[in-house]
């Protein structure tokens, strides 16, 4: 399991890394504007933040009452769809 974590972290990570280093050299030479950087490592930095919280944190669990019960599959209310 613990190779699996490194593998996942290694196939994200690395392309940031290449990336940001590509975008900071850009900037560096003037191929690139200094607004756009500031937009790209903002981007990037929430969306790997927002990887890392659903990654770390609890999903939550279903309550006893979302769960439907024999006598709900016997009700004509339902869609038919849902038979």
């Amino acid at each position: 399991m613990a190779n699996m974590f490194f593998f996942t972290y290694f196939i994200l990570f690395f392309p940031k890394v290449y990336s940001s280093l590509t975008v900071i050299l850009l900037a560096q030479t003037d191929h690139l504007a200094p607004e756009l950087v500031m937009v790209y490592f903002t981007i990037s930095m929430m969306s790997l933040s927002c990887h890392m919280k659903t990654s770390f944190t609890d999903p939550g669990t279903i309550p006893e009452s979302a769960v439907p019960v024999e006598s709900m599959n016997n009700d004509q209310m339902c869609h038919p769809m849902c038979r």
